[in-house]
């Protein structure tokens, strides 16, 4: 006996696939502003958190970034101020782990190694190595150290230099001309065959500069 199906909507509601069809329909014939308020409407909780979030990171870098130019510039005034009032080292001193001050302090260093004032050259000296990260910068003052001892203790000047050769943190340049300054006084003293030895070093050096070619009188 044939049976006529069931209807599985008995009161002719429409089904979950249906409504969902044509609800989807519905959202695509609406105008893209209307689109994007329901959308705004139906996400909005999570929308706003993450421009929240988005928001405050980029606060967050932005503080970091004048508060950063902020001491920054405070640092350089501080500086400014002090060249004017004479009171330079006083500055090193207080801010002897900044590049700037590391800066000061050779220009001070160089200065004062060409008046003669080989004491406070000395000093200033050591502050910039301790100050300054940069290589070439660090290997100068190391440098500017040694030679003024070698002005106030000659003996210590040349264990200075010596200490120089042995140092692989240095640059060949700075190792050349510590080399080149010791050939010199091993030949003034009438050590030959140190200041050979050493000049030997220098042409070892692949990045010795100009002091390969000075040490030929050594050799």
């Amino acid at each position: 006996m044939h049976r006529e199906p069931k209807n599985k909507n008995p009161f002719g509601t429409p089904s979950k696939d249906a409504t969902d069809s044509d609800s989807l329909k519905s959202e695509l014939d609406l105008p893209f502003e209307d689109r994007a308020h329901n959308y705004w409407q139906q996400n909005k909780s999570s929308l706003i958190a993450v421009i929240v979030i988005a928001a405050l990171g980029i606060l967050v870098i932005q503080g970091m970034k004048i508060s950063k130019e902020k001491a920054i510039q405070k640092l350089q005034e501080a500086y400014q101020s002090a060249q004017e009032n004479g009171t330079t080292e006083a500055f090193i001193d207080e801010n002897s782990e900044t590049l700037l001050a590391g800066f000061a302090a050779l220009k001070q260093a160089n200065s004062a190694f060409e008046i003669a004032d080989y004491e406070s050259a000395f000093r200033l000296f050591l502050k910039a190595e301790q100050a300054l990260s940069k290589a070439s910068l660090k290997s100068r003052a190391t440098l500017g150290a040694a030679f003024s001892m070698l002005q106030i203790n000659p003996e210590e000047g040349i264990q200075r230099l010596e200490s120089i050769l042995e140092d692989e943190s240095q640059l060949e340049s700075s190792i050349a001309e510590a080399a080149y300054a010791l050939a010199s006084i091993a030949s003034a003293n009438g050590d030959t065959e140190k200041a050979k030895n050493l000049a030997d070093l220098i042409q070892s050096l692949e990045n010795a500069g100009s002091w390969s070619f000075r040490v030929s009188q050594f050799q």
